[in-house]
């Protein structure tokens, strides 16, 4: 009977370590992922305040083909928020 308590014992401790290391691995899942979006968030807001910027610049100093360019860009960079 002793044995079997023991064997008991011992599942029962695993099984809670084993969870305890799924959720601290899925709170790091979590806080890394939160971190990659705004990161990402921030770098796609950046690169469109800058593409807005130089396209006022083409657009003044009558660049067409920079205002193609930058168009595409900024087309390029609304793409990429929505996915």
């Amino acid at each position: 009977m002793r044995e079997a308590e023991r064997r008991e014992k011992a599942a029962v401790d695993y099984a809670r370590a084993v969870e305890e290391k799924r959720r601290a691995l899925e709170e790091r899942f979590e806080k890394t992922d939160s971190e990659y979006v705004k990161k990402f968030e921030t770098s796609i807001k950046t690169g469109l305040e800058a593409a807005q910027k130089e396209l006022a610049a083409a657009i003044e100093a009558g660049d067409a083909a920079g205002q193609v360019e930058l168009t595409k860009e900024s087309h390029n960079l609304h793409l990429r928020i929505e996915t």
